[in-house]
Order: structure tokens, then sequence, then C-alpha cells
């Protein structure tokens, strides 16, 4: 299911201070994993210039689940709302994975 939102990345390992490289040249680090809480990375598509750091929150409410995505050093406000909007659509992705 990661590749529903991270990218494609051959070998992934989700453990602290694994460097990963998605087929689109996204790269990045695992910074912390608390198994079905929270995953914390860095993120850096090869068009960026800055590294920006995602956290990822996974919140039980009752019997349903929420996602949480929190993305930190954007470059700009049109970046936040691009970013917003790759979640929004990673969200769905993943949902229908889930179905």
């Amino acid at each position: 299911m990661m590749l529903a939102w991270l990218g494609d990345i051959k070998g992934f390992k989700l453990q602290k201070g694994y460097f990963y490289e998605t087929v689109d040249k996204t790269t990045g680090e695992i910074r912390s994993v608390v198994p079905a809480q929270r995953l914390r990375l860095t993120r850096k598509p090869e068009a960026w210039e800055k590294t920006s750091t995602l956290q990822v929150l996974i919140i039980p409410t009752g019997d349903k689940t929420a996602i949480r995505f929190h993305q930190e050093n954007l470059s700009s406000a049109e970046k936040r709302e691009e970013m917003r909007e790759f979640w929004q659509r990673a969200l769905g992705e993943l949902a229908k994975l889930l179905s």
C-alpha cells in the first residue's frame, strides 16, 4: 500500500534509516516508524530544490481509521496546494485498494 502514495520503490524497507529512491527519482529517508501509529520520512522529488519532511499519522476513530498527512518545509503556498491535492488523490487510491 505504500506504493499508492510514495511511489514505486524496488526493495522498499519500512525501517528507520532506510534511504529510498522511487522510479521517478524522488529520494528520501525513513526517519521514524511507530507501527500502526506514525511514519516520518524525508521526501524530495527530483525537480525540487529542498527536501520536505512528511509525517503520516494513523488515527483510530471507533470502528474506522483516519489517515493524516502533514508535510513540512514546502517552498511556497502553490507547492502546499499542489501537495494537498496530491495527498487527496493518494488517499483516494488507498481507499480503492482497501475496498
